[in-house]
Order: C-alpha cells, then sequence, then structure tokens
C-alpha cells in the first residue's frame, strides 16, 4: 500500500511541479500572441508589451486601470494576471504537499491527503480560467491575419494538462 500511495503522490507531485515551472514561465514572458507587419514583431503578454525593429527591442510594461477601460480588456486582463498567478502559487504548494505525502508514505494523515487532492484540483481550476481569459483577452477581436498564438500561451495550455493529469493521479492516492 505505501508504494502505491508513494508512487502516486511522487508522479503527481513531479507532474504539478513541472505545472508551476510552465504556469510561471507563462506569466512572466511576453509572448501570448505575436503578429509580424513588414519588419517589424510586436509580441503581447499579461504584463508587458514588446516591439522588434531591426534587432532593436523595446518592451514596455502594460499600464492597466480597469476604471478607465471602455471594453473592459483591462479587467480581463487583471483577472487573467490574477488567476494565472494564483495558478502559480497553488501548484507551487501542492507539489510540496504531494512530496510530504510521498515522503510519510502510510503515515500520511487523511487530512494532509485531502489538503493535496483540493490544492491540484484548485490548482487546475485557477490554470484553466487564467489561461482561457488570457487567450482571450489577446485574440479576441482583432482583426489581424498574422496573428499568432504566442509560446508562453502554449506554455500555459501544456501547464493546464500536466495538471490535469496530476488531478487524476492524485485522485486515486487512497
Amino acid at each position: 500500500m505505501s508504494l502505491n500511495l508513494r508512487l502516486l503522490a511522487i508522479t503527481a507531485g513531479v507532474l504539478v511541479g513541472i505545472s508551476f515551472i510552465f504556469f510561471t514561465v507563462s506569466n512572466a514572458v511576453p509572448i501570448w500572441s505575436k503578429v509580424n507587419i513588414e519588419d517589424t514583431e510586436s509580441t503581447i503578454g499579461l504584463w508587458k508589451r514588446c516591439r522588434s525593429t531591426d534587432g532593436h527591442k523595446e518592451c514596455h510594461d502594460i499600464e492597466c486601470s480597469s476604471s478607465n477601460d471602455m471594453n473592459n480588456d483591462c479587467g480581463k486582463r487583471l483577472a487573467a494576471r490574477a488567476f494565472v498567478t494564483l495558478a502559480c502559487i497553488f501548484s507551487g504548494i501542492s507539489t510540496i504537499c504531494l512530496l510530504v505525502c510521498a515522503v510519510t508514505g502510510d503515515n500520511t494523515s487523511k487530512t494532509m491527503l485531502l489538503a493535496a487532492k483540493g490544492l491540484v484540483i484548485v490548482c487546475l481550476v485557477m490554470g484553466v480560467i487564467g489561461i482561457g481569459i488570457g487567450i482571450d483577452v489577446h485574440h479576441r477581436n482583432l482583426p489581424i491575419q498574422n496573428l499568432k498564438l504566442g509560446a508562453a500561451a502554449i506554455i500555459g495550455i501544456v501547464a493546464i494538462i500536466l495538471n490535469f493529469f496530476a488531478a487524476i493521479t492524485a485522485g486515486f492516492m487512497k
């Protein structure tokens, strides 16, 4: 019994740990969407907007106050930031809880098992909401044909998939 619990906890912990790294990268990297117009490449993330022309890259913080935004894109951007940041936090905490479950094995309390499972599910929900809103705010109402999904958004999707499999694995822990 101990081997099964330990193996499941280690597997789920590693999957959530990798998703923690991916959520963090997705949150930090300003490449949620990318567009190339002539010799200029523009990228935008949750926190910064960058423009590259002839090898010169210039980045600026995205100033966002939801009170003066008419179509509420700023409010959605703030929500995406919050949910992806929460996914980072909860995935880190759930990784620690799952590794504690792996170390303690059969001596793991029911409360710790329940906390580990719950945190993985909460992380999954936060990630789905945050990444979904982030992709929506970057790709909605934009008539540009050259607009592409950026690397950070794809990394966020991969983090959600890993977190999903971690939740399934954690669900088998007893």
